[in-house]
C-alpha cells in the first residue's frame, strides 16, 4: 500500500505577467501553472484545488466574519512503513468498556512480580492488626 504526504499551499490571487499570454484569465493560468509546475519539479503532484471557508477578523475590534480561501493540494509517495499494530491497538481501545472486572494486583514480598496472594504488612511486626 502507496503512503503519501501531503501539502497544501494558498492558490494565487493574482496572474503573472508572461511573453505570449494575453488578458487576465491567461495571466492567472500562467500563475496558476507555474505554481504547479514548480512543487512538481519537487517531486509533489498535484492533486486537487478546494474553496474552504475560514473565520477571520478583519481588524483588531470588528466583528468576525466567514471567508473562503482557495488552496492547491499536492502529494507525494513517500517511503515510511505505516505501523499497523499500533494502529490496531488504538481502534481496539473501548472508552466506555467496564473497567471494574479486573483485579487489582498484589504484589509479593521481593516486589519482582505480581501475585494473587496478599503481602501481609504485619509480618516483621510483634504487634497484631487487632491491636493497633
Amino acid at each position: 500500500m502507496a503512503n503519501f504526504e501531503y501539502k497544501v499551499i494558498p492558490a494565487p490571487t493574482a496572474g503573472k505577467k508572461a511573453k505570449g499570454v494575453k488578458g487576465a484569465d491567461g495571466r492567472f493560468a500562467n500563475a496558476l501553472a507555474e505554481e504547479i509546475n514548480n512543487l512538481a519539479k519537487t517531486g509533489w503532484e498535484y492533486l486537487r484545488s478546494e474553496s474552504l471557508p475560514s473565520v477571520e477578523r478583519p481588524g483588531f475590534m470588528r466583528k468576525r466574519r466567514e471567508v473562503y480561501q482557495n488552496i492547491l493540494v499536492f502529494r507525494r509517495e513517500t517511503n515510511l512503513e505505516v505501523d499497523t499494530e499500533i494502529i490496531e491497538k488504538v481502534e481496539s481501545f473501548n472508552p466506555f468498556k467496564s473497567f471494574s472486572a479486573k483485579k487489582e494486583p498484589f504484589f509479593s514480598k521481593s516486589n519482582d512480580s505480581p501475585t494473587s496472594e496478599p503481602l501481609n504488612l504485619y509480618e516483621n511486626i510483634d504487634l497484631k492488626p487487632e491491636e493497633l
